[in-house]
């Protein structure tokens, strides 16, 4: 996972830093993709700039490379990723068909939800397209790999009580504590 995380980070011509939190992170991302009847979905929870659309990222190209090695193409993996906000305005935008295509890919990346607009107009219906999504993919066990910087009750308040829960029963949650590492004192805003 390091490896992967580093070429991740190195491929946006950034030096990887493989600091004692961004180990503790790996080491957590690692311990689930290697335990058996893990949680089938994993939530990277933290602040902004500080790893978890990085590690995201790593963990597909992980995946990806690790189901190469299979015989059988069936069994290989293949990931999508989206952003929250781009599931809201398929939703939005009445793309019914590209809105299913999103909450139905064999696994996928969702990243930054809590970013998206909770509700959106739909035919003069205000329709959930997050609420949505997490319900469908978590009734299917589909695996998915979750970005947020909001806490645990901020999910809560955004999605409401029973989203929330099958969050935490769905996913296996991995905090990140660390600070941002886009701060830098080469950048003068």
């Amino acid at each position: 996972m390091a490896n992967a995380y580093s070429g991740v980070v190195m491929h946006r011509g950034v030096k990887p830093v493989l600091d004692e939190a961004t180990i503790a992170n790996l080491e957590a991302v690692a311990r689930w993709l290697a335990t058996p009847n893990r949680r089938p979905s994993l939530l990277l929870m933290g602040t902004t700039g500080n790893g978890k659309t990085t590690m995201a990222m790593a963990v597909a190209h992980w995946l990806d490379s690790y189901s190469y090695w299979f015989d059988d193409a069936e069994r290989r993996l293949s990931f999508r990723l989206f952003t929250a906000a781009e599931i809201a305005e398929a939703a939005r935008e009445q793309e019914t068909a590209r809105f299913r295509r999103m909450r139905s890919g064999e696994w996928s990346i969702i990243d930054d939800i809590g970013e998206e607009p909770a509700d959106v107009q739909c035919w003069g219906n205000v329709v959930r397209p997050m609420v949505d999504l997490i319900s469908y993919r978590y009734g299917r066990n589909l695996m998915t790999l979750f970005t947020t910087n909001l806490t645990g009750p901020q999910l809560e308040e955004r999605y409401g009580k029973r989203i929330y829960d099958r969050l935490k029963e769905y996913c296996q949650v991995v905090v990140f504590r660390n600070d941002s590492y886009r701060t830098s004192p080469r950048l003068e805003l």
